[in-house]
This record gives C-alpha cells, structure tokens and sequence, in this order.
C-alpha cells in the first residue's frame, strides 16, 4: 500500500508503479473510495478508527467527508491532525478493543487527521473519523508543506467561513490549497454515489 505519510503525487506515483499499465487518476480515486467500509486497525497499521459512520455499506460517504464544493463538508468538518497516542479512543478499549501506542511497525510516530472540536456538522464524531495523509491529498495540495519524514503537515484544512463566502473571511496565511489533479472528482463522487459506485466496479 501507498505510505500513509506521503502527499498525492508519491500515492498516485505507487498506483502507477504497482497496479496495471494506464491506471487512470479517475481510477486511483475510485479505488480510494474502498475506505467507505471496514476501519483501521492498530494491530495492523498502528492507525484507529474509521473512516466513514457506517463502515458495512459501500457508498460515496468516504468521498463526501473530503468535498471542497459545493457542500462545504471539509470546512464544516474543522479537520486537523493529532497525534495517534493522544487520541481518547486509542487507549480506551471498549471503543474498538484497539490499544495502540501510536508508532507503526517501523517505529515512526503516527499523526492522523481527524474532525476537530470546533466542527459545525458533526459532534458526536470528533476525534473518531479519520483521514490519512494520503487521502487528505485527494482534496488538498498538502505537498509544498509536508514534513516526509515525520508525516506531519504545516497548512490547515479550510474553515466554515472560507467556503460560505459571506461575510469575506480570507484564507489563513498557512491554509492548503485544493488539490488540482483530483478535489473535482472527489466533489463529482461526493454528490452522485451511483457515479461512484459504477466507476468503483469497474475498476
């Protein structure tokens, strides 16, 4: 599998290198679309969680929780990444059974993002739904300010009031652009599952 630390064009570089000859980006995306079901598991990748809230239906919820527009999800969203060991449900094991000391198999120290508490959708999912950097990187160029080396990002994801529009609010000086090469197919996936679910078995 890609390595969960890297930005968009070393994930989509692995997908070329390691599935068939002229995988597309339409079908790099599609694929990642496989995080709508199952979670992570600590044992396995040193990452808890989930990605979606219904982790037995394949939809195109993976794809709403990253939409840059035109439903402003990501900014409602209050996304940012935490420490893997600091999260309340990695030490609690009545949330997935996991224990989890937030270091993978190669001893580096996991970071993770996650809904953070100033979210304006979705409370009672703060801290619990995840996005790796690898998947943070469909919907914004977080490349020009990853540390690869600790997997940690230096921009934030957008806010409420960058989408609404009204009143102006501009971006925060060290806010992550969108990603070009791919945040549109997210948003097409995001507003027409059965696009998704096509395309998704297809590939």
């Amino acid at each position: 599998f890609p390595d969960t630390f890297a930005a968009w064009q070393e994930t989509k570089q692995w997908f070329i290198d390691n599935l068939w000859d002229g995988i597309t980006i339409q079908e790099i995306v599609a694929l990642f679309g496989g995080h709508t079901v199952g979670r992570s598991h600590a044992d396995a990748s040193g990452y808890i969680s989930r990605w979606t809230t219904n982790i037995n239906v394949l939809n195109s919820e993976y794809y709403f929780n990253l939409v840059t527009g035109p439903l402003p999800f990501m900014g409602q969203a209050d996304f940012r990444q935490k420490k893997v060991k600091d999260l309340y449900l990695c030490n609690d094991p009545a949330f997935f059974g996991d224990i989890c000391d937030g270091f993978d198999g190669e001893g580096r120290e996991l970071n993770q993002w996650v809904i953070g508490p100033n979210t304006t959708c979705c409370p009672a999912v703060v801290d619990i739904i995840l996005q790796l950097n690898t998947d943070m990187s469909l919907a914004l160029d977080i490349e020009p300010h990853l540390n690869r080396t600790t997997g940690i990002v230096n921009c934030t994801a957008p806010t409420p009031q960058q989408f609404n529009g009204f009143p102006f609010v501009p971006p925060a000086p060290n806010a992550c652009g969108f990603q070009q090469e791919t945040s549109q197919l997210v948003n097409q996936y995001a507003l027409n599952n059965s696009r998704f679910l096509n395309d998704f078995a297809q590939v």
